[in-house]
């Protein structure tokens, strides 16, 4: 779920960069004009940062190295899953 919510928030940093920017400079900030040429290049640079986002963190993040065990029903009682280690080379 964080990663989803990671993804979002990159996505929208163009977005509120450029809000902030208004603000500093001046310029009203909810006016139109000022978002209609902005819009679509900050759509694109939002989907890049996501894109690339989510590719560092495929590359970067632990991965599990065990077996995944699913839940299961064992004698009426929900067992849940789960990674298991890795077995010991001998």
């Amino acid at each position: 779920m964080i990663r989803y919510v990671d993804e979002l928030g990159l996505f929208l940093l163009p977005f509120a960069l450029f809000f902030i920017f208004l603000a500093l400079s001046g310029r009203e900030i909810f006016a139109p004009e000022h978002w209609r040429g902005a819009r679509g290049w900050l759509a694109i640079a939002g989907v890049v940062l996501a894109i690339a986002g989510l590719v560092t963190q495929t590359l970067l993040l632990e991965r599990h190295g065990g077996i995944y065990r699913p839940a299961r029903l064992e004698n009426g009682r929900l067992v849940p899953g789960g990674f298991d280690a890795p077995a010991a080379k001998p």
